[in-house]
């Protein structure tokens, strides 16, 4: 129980001839400069490693996150993309066919599920090509 005491800063109650014989050894390394200089160093190498290894693991986890959320912006901005040539293409071939506009609309607001005004924007912007 002493020993446990000592460890956390507490005083001990009673006298312990082991506790005696740590209590001493520290007083010696306290007092003992190039001892504390070795420790010094040897506790601020570990820090900045472990402070390098902190860097590294959050810049890992950061360019994994960032590469997740670019796949998954990319892919929705790809379907995006590909639904709106998809749009265009059809509607070129409906034209080219001699289909007339309102039956385009209407195909384009059931097929791709547009409300009447983004099937007209549509067709505005597509009617040239």
């Amino acid at each position: 129980m002493n020993f446990l005491k000592l460890v956390a800063g507490e005083k001990a109650t009673r006298y312990d001839p082991y506790l005696k014989q740590i209590q001493d050894k520290i007083a010696e390394l306290k007092d003992n400069m190039q001892w504390r200089m070795i420790y010094m160093q040897e506790y601020n190498a570990i820090a900045v490693k472990e402070r390098a290894e902190g860097i590294e693991q959050g810049i890992t986890q950061g360019r994994a996150e960032g590469l997740k959320q670019g796949k998954a912006e990319g892919l929705k901005e790809g379907l995006k993309q590909g639904r709106k040539n998809s749009i265009a293409l059809f509607i070129q071939n409906m034209l080219a066919q001699g289909s007339n506009e309102d039956d385009i609309l209407k195909t384009l607001m059931i097929g791709f599920q547009l409300s009447e005004e983004e099937a007209n924007d549509y067709l505005h912007a597509n009617r040239v090509k």
